[in-house]
């Protein structure tokens, strides 16, 4: 009984003790290191690491287009959050575009052999495998652990530092920023559509080469033009001094129709055992900016895959500025610098024949 009552008395003081406390619980570590220094070198300098779980960042990109200026402003931001338990304090904060990964090479072949089993011999083997899958399992403990990486910059990957001291707080939901570079690039501003896939719907793009920028893949970004902001999405991957079309969003200044037009003389059908269909669209495209406007439209003209299919260009057609654009058969493209509130029509005309007894079937590439 005596026991009894020691254990309740102590159970009080521990109780009381964490109440005087508060919430104010906390993890803390200790690491005792245990150093063997020759005597004839007593002064020695070490360093100390460990790895930690639940820390990641990624690139954000803030850009803003000025239409004023020509200019694509792209300012790389770092967002950095982890959840490991430790507020990060002061620390200097270095991160890598390196993906560290236990698959560090490609996967090895092995020897296929065939044999062959009787089937009821097979059939029981499977029906004992199935029971042991049924079966309950014991637990298993399962560590997951991982690393980060800090690498100098090299031909795969980047490095970025941060330059003042940095917090990252543990278990923020909001991730920390830091700016990691930027650059001010100038830009050819097009505004570029396609009707067939888009609808009325046109695209302001900027054409950039990324001078003073680092590698970097999955780029997403933040867009505003001219002090408004635009929308999110993906640019394409960034490599240094490479020519680029980076996306800014819906241009609603230029406004896009398509007005589909009746065959010519009823030139469709079937004439003389061969089945003949045309396409006749116009494109209607007005600029309601006050000032100039470089537009891009884009459409396809099928591509003949056997010797019996007859495509061509109705004469109404209007000539496109580029044919087979970026070496994809097919692609065209039109292009036209156009004044404020001028109103600019594409024809878009094409016959297709072939075989009377035969059906046209798309072929996929």
């Amino acid at each position: 009984m005596d026991k009894i009552t020691n254990i309740s008395k102590e159970i009080s003081a521990l109780e009381k003790e964490l109440a005087s406390l508060g919430n104010n619980a906390g993890s803390s570590y200790d690491a005792v290191i245990e150093l063997d220094v020759a005597a004839s070198n007593p002064n020695a300098a070490f360093e100390i690491s460990y790895m930690s779980d639940n820390a990641s960042w990624h690139v954000g990109t803030d850009a803003a287009l000025s239409s004023a200026a020509s200019k694509a402003n792209i300012r790389l931001m770092a967002n950095v959050m982890q959840d490991t338990g430790e507020d990060w304090r002061g620390v200097r904060l270095s991160l890598s575009t390196a993906r560290p990964s236990t698959e560090i090479g490609a996967s090895e072949l092995e020897p296929v052999f065939l044999n062959i089993r009787d089937k009821n011999d097979y059939k029981i083997r499977r029906m004992e495998a199935d029971m042991r899958m049924s079966a309950p399992m014991a637990a298993e403990e399962i560590i997951v652990t991982g690393s980060r990486m800090i690498q100098n910059s090299t031909m795969f990957d980047s490095d970025f530092t941060v330059p003042t001291p940095a917090d990252v707080p543990s278990g923020d939901e909001a991730p920390q920023r830091f700016l990691i570079n930027e650059a001010s690039l100038p830009a050819s501003l097009v505004t570029r559509a396609s009707p067939q896939l888009d609808g009325g719907n046109a695209f302001v793009y900027a054409d950039v080469t990324l001078k003073g920028l680092p590698r970097l893949d999955h780029v997403a970004a933040n867009l505003t033009r001219d002090g408004h902001f635009v929308g999110q999405g993906q640019w394409p991957d960034f490599v240094p001094d490479q020519k680029v079309r980076l996306p800014f969003g819906l241009d609603s200044s230029i406004k896009i129709e398509t007005i589909p037009l009746p065959p010519q003389d009823g030139d469709t059908g079937l004439f003389a055992k061969k089945n003949v269909t045309e396409q006749r669209l116009v494109y209607r495209i007005t600029n309601n900016r006050q000032s100039n406007a470089v537009v891009e439209i884009t459409d396809r003209l099928p591509v003949s895959a056997h010797e019996d299919v007859k495509i061509e260009l109705l004469k109404g057609a209007t000539r496109a500025s580029e044919s087979n654009m970026n070496g994809k058969q097919g692609l065209m493209l039109w292009r036209k610098d156009m004044k404020p509130g001028e109103v600019w029509e594409i024809h878009h005309e094409y016959r297709v024949t072939y075989p009377a007894d035969s059906l046209l079937e798309p072929v996929e590439q």
